[in-house]
C-alpha cells in the first residue's frame, strides 16, 4: 500500500538537480538575485499524519488513476504583454511541464491530463518572502478560478521574482483552495538555472496527493501514513 507513496517521494530530490538544457518559450524573469527555494506546505499537526479518505484509492499501485488538470497563469498588471493572450508561460511551456509531471508519477500509475488553461491579470499577488504568501490559498479571487470536480488538480503559476518554490492548499481545509501555487520560473527551461526542470510542481503535487513529508527533508513520507 505504501509503494505508490514511496514512488512519489522519490521524485522530490530531483528538484535540486542540475538543470536540463531545455529552452522555455518565455524567460519569465531574471532570478540571479533569488535567495532560496521555498515550500509553503504546512503538514497537519493533529494526530498521526495520514492520507485523506478520499485519496485512499490513490495508494493502490495496481489501479490506474487519471487526474484532470486545470492551469491558471497569474500575472501582475505590469507583467502582461501588450496584445498577447499568453504571457509569462505559453501553452508549450505548460505542455513541457505536464510531460515532466507525467514522467515523474508514471511509477505510481497516476496520469495527469491538461484540460484547460487560462491567463489572468491580478493585483492580488504578493512576494514569496512576505508572510502574506500563505494567504494565497485562501484568496477568494483565486478560489473563484478553480475548475473541475473535487478530484481535479488546479495549478496556479505566477512569477516569484525573489525566490522559487511553491505552496499547496489542503483538500481537508475548507477555507483553502485545493490546488498548488508554483513559481512560473521553475517550469522546464524557466528563468532560474538551478530550479528549471519542472520538479517543483511535482513536489507540490506530491503534497496535494497527501505526501506530507518528502524524502528530500530527510524523512520517508511513506512511513508517516497510516493504513
Amino acid at each position: 500500500m505504501h509503494l505508490r507513496v514511496l514512488a512519489i517521494a522519490a521524485t522530490a530530490p530531483a528538484i535540486l538537480a542540475p538543470a536540463a538544457a531545455v529552452k522555455s518559450d518565455h524567460q519569465v524573469t531574471d532570478l540571479d538575485k533569488a535567495k532560496k527555494a521555498f515550500c509553503g506546505f504546512e503538514a497537519p499537526r493533529v494526530g498521526p499524519r495520514r492520507m485523506e479518505e478520499s485519496l485512499y484509492p490513490r495508494l493502490n499501485p495496481t489501479e490506474d488513476l487519471s487526474v484532470d488538470v486545470y492551469v491558471h497563469v497569474l500575472a501582475r498588471p505590469e507583467e502582461k504583454k501588450h496584445n498577447e493572450s499568453e504571457f509569462l508561460l505559453t501553452r508549450r511551456d505548460l505542455e513541457r511541464q505536464m510531460d515532466v509531471i507525467n514522467k515523474s508519477f508514471k511509477p505510481t500509475n497516476i496520469s495527469f491530463g491538461l484540460k484547460e488553461v487560462d491567463w489572468i491579470v491580478t493585483e492580488q499577488l504578493t512576494s514569496y518572502e512576505d508572510e502574506k504568501i500563505y494567504g494565497l490559498v485562501r484568496n477568494e479571487e483565486f478560489k473563484s478560478l478553480r475548475k473541475g470536480g473535487k478530484s481535479a488538480l488546479n495549478l496556479y503559476f505566477f512569477n516569484a521574482t525573489d525566490t522559487v518554490g511553491g505552496l499547496t492548499g489542503r483538500r481537508s481545509k475548507p477555507d483553502e483552495i485545493s490546488g498548488c501555487f508554483v513559481s512560473s520560473n521553475t517550469v522546464p527551461g524557466g528563468a532560474n538555472p538551478r530550479f528549471n526542470m519542472g520538479k517543483t510542481a511535482v513536489h507540490e503535487i506530491g503534497h496535494w496527493l497527501g505526501c506530507h513529508l518528502h524524502s528530500d527533508l530527510g524523512i520517508n513520507c511513506g512511513s508517516e501514513l497510516e493504513e
